[in-house]
This record gives structure tokens, C-alpha cells and sequence, in this order.
């Protein structure tokens, strides 16, 4: 079975865009890194926008496995790339992901997940 991290601004676009990740990731082993549900945390009790996101992310996303790793999130997601597929928004890191020839899935017309493996 194929494995795929999501990170947050993927996670909190996933419930702004109204997408079923289950549905869409069917076949998919889901798993997301610590430093990405603890700043998934930070902005639930902010107060800036996409805190009623966050809110919903810890609520519906329960069932996503959690691995136990710390350090800059983008680092950590860049270093498993190739043995994972990284679903992430942020376009910075989606470069250095298909620099470093990695595998990645993103969002498209706010309703497709794309994987480009």
C-alpha cells in the first residue's frame, strides 16, 4: 500500500476546499508528521483565519497515523520524500521535493488531489 504524509496547509486547505480526503486517498496508508498537528494546534487557538480550519482538521482527521518525529517540518517532509508521497501545498517545497526527484500530491482547481510520482 502506497504511504502519504499530509502536511498543514494541505490538511487545513483539505476542509476549506470541502474534499474528502478518505474518499480521494482510497488505497492510501495517511499519515501526517508531530510538527505538523502541533502547528495545526497553534493556529486552532489563534485568531487568525484559517483557525476554524485547523479546529475541524483535529476533529475530522483522527483516524491519520501520527509519526513521532521532531524538527522543521519542511526539512523532516523533504528527507522522507522518497519514501513517502508528500501532499503539500507550500510551492517552495514542492520544488525542492521534484528537485530531490521526490514523490508529491497537491491540490488542483480546489477539488483534485494530483499525485506525481
Amino acid at each position: 500500500m502506497k504511504k502519504i504524509i499530509l502536511d498543514t496547509n494541505f490538511l487545513i486547505d483539505s476542509i476549506k476546499f470541502k474534499i474528502d480526503l478518505y474518499e480521494q486517498l482510497k488505497g492510501f496508508d495517511i499519515y501526517t508528521i508531530k510538527p505538523v498537528i502541533e502547528e495545526i494546534n497553534l493556529i486552532s487557538k489563534s485568531c487568525k483565519k484559517d483557525s476554524k480550519y485547523a479546529k475541524l482538521v483535529l476533529k475530522i482527521y483522527n483516524k491519520i497515523k501520527i509519526i513521532e518525529i521532531t524538527g522543521n517540518s519542511d526539512d523532516i517532509l523533504l528527507n522522507l520524500s522518497n519514501e513517502y508521497i508528500i501532499a503539500t501545498q507550500d510551492s517552495v517545497l514542492r520544488k525542492k521535493i521534484k528537485n530531490k526527484k521526490g514523490k508529491l500530491a497537491y491540490i488542483r482547481q480546489k477539488k483534485y488531489i494530483v499525485l506525481e510520482e
